[in-house]
């Protein structure tokens, strides 16, 4: 039952679940959401916060209707807004602002959470941010929202949706832009951006600590690639030019997911000439996330799910990036893996149809970072890989990761990631590596 994962019960516990939570989050599903570090809506509707503000219609992972209403509609006794659009001011999905962009993406997530490929997303306000107050099939929102949400639809269809639609390029690429710390000979993290440019192939990228933004990360932006192989040796050679640019101000390079408490690391994969669906997304968690969480260390774990939730992703002008992984950077094994594995879903991803993570029970053993309860599942995910035309032809780069999965054989944050990929001469003193406390 396991190998294929409990799609179809899963389904239906989620649809019963939605179908009993129209009053708000307090269903069976607020707890799914939550394990996704998606935040809800305090439970019981009235002046206490569930106020739903903003109306979100899903299709697939992309919203194709954004609706604001300025008077708070109370969640109570049914859904929000009665079923009725009186009052709410649709907005135009290409200028939308800062705080409806956020609502939006909210919106999405939890459907994708709940594996709702259509819906309509309540959300109210807390503390400034959009929190999920609500969540239905078009067809229980009532009359009107079910006529709109078809129309919405066919019309993003009919347009191409956001991207990947018509234009694309033939051409299937990758990308990447992972991120890694500096440390100083004290162990404190230094401010990249005090040596390295905001834009550049090698840069710096913000994190906010306190209150304010600080630019504390590095990060790595190769050009584009076809073949992997291109994509790994771009990647070498901005390590190199890093090593260069900073001369030896870091006594260690650190990725992973987490190389201190409050700096969690991405290894976002970019994706151009292949259309992001909620379809390929699931394939990547189940295919990509699953096998490389088996080679993350303790502290990699800890990062979510307040960051690299599963199907995590982000539109880009050239296609998506896909945001779930921790920062491969560790070891150049890992990121060829990483990276070949990437190509062979992009080839084959329709091929892929294992879904261990559509069992509730998985996915919170995924959550917690449990290796054992997972392990017959990653071989499996395994098994069905070598099965696709693509793998023999990426052997070579994957073998060392697929071993190290297997064995549940974690990497190690804490170890400069200059000595796996022989880069520069390491822990060079200097008396530049003054650092600052975070």
């Amino acid at each position: 039952m396991r190998t294929g994962g409990a799609k179809d019960g899963s389904r239906a516990v989620d649809a019963a679940a939605v179908q009993d939570g129209r009053s708000g989050p307090d269903g069976a599903w607020r707890g799914r959401l939550e394990l996704h570090g998606i935040p809800c809506a305090e439970p019981g509707g009235g002046p206490d916060g569930s106020a739903a503000v903003h109306a979100v219609l899903v299709k697939d992972i992309e919203a194709v209707g954004v609706f604001e209403r300025p008077r708070p509609v109370w969640i109570a006794g049914g859904a929000a807004g009665g079923g009725r659009r009186d009052g709410w001011t649709e907005r135009g999905l290409d200028r939308l602002p800062a705080h409806l962009r956020r609502a939006a993406h909210q919106a999405a997530r939890a459907a994708y959470a709940l594996r709702m490929e259509e819906a309509v997303v309540w959300l109210a306000r807390e503390g400034g941010q959009p929190v999920i107050a609500g969540i239905e099939d078009p067809r229980s929102a009532g009359d009107e929202w079910e006529i709109l949400f078809r129309e919405r639809a066919a019309r993003a269809e009919a347009g191409g949706f956001r991207q990947g639609g018509r234009g694309a390029p033939r051409e299937v690429l990758l990308g990447a832009d992972p991120e890694f710390v500096l440390a100083g000979d004290d162990g404190r993290i230094l401010h990249a951006g005090r040596w390295l440019p905001k834009s550049g192939s090698v840069g710096c990228d913000r994190v906010r600590l306190r209150e304010r933004w600080l630019y504390a990360l590095a990060e790595l932006r190769p050009r584009p690639a076809a073949e992997p192989e291109q994509l790994l040796a771009a990647i070498r050679s901005e390590l190199e030019r890093a090593e260069r640019m900073l001369e030896g101000r870091a006594a260690a390079w650190l990725a992973g997911g987490l190389p201190h408490p409050k700096l969690p690391l991405g290894g976002h994969v970019h994706f151009s000439g292949i259309r992001c669906t909620g379809e390929l997304l699931r394939v990547l968690d189940n295919y990509l996330a699953l096998p490389v969480l088996m080679v993350e260390d303790e502290e990699s774990l800890r990062r979510r799910p307040a960051f690299g939730s599963l199907g995590d992703h982000r539109f880009k002008p050239h296609g998506f990036e896909y945001r779930t992984l921790p920062s491969w950077l560790v070891h150049p094994q890992v990121a060829a893996g990483v990276l070949a594995l990437a190509r062979i879903i992009a080839l084959h991803h329709g091929l892929l149809k294992l879904r261990p993570l559509d069992s509730p029970e998985l996915e919170r053993r995924f959550y917690a970072g449990d290796k054992a309860a997972l392990a017959g599942d990653v071989r499996r995910i395994w098994e069905d890989l070598a099965r696709t035309p693509g793998y023999a032809r990426y052997r070579r780069l994957v073998e060392p990761l697929r071993r190290r999965s297997l064995l549940a054989q974690s990497w190690d944050s804490r170890r400069d990631l200059r000595e796996a990929w022989k880069i520069g001469r390491l822990r060079q003193k200097t008396s530049a590596t003054t650092g600052f406390m975070v």
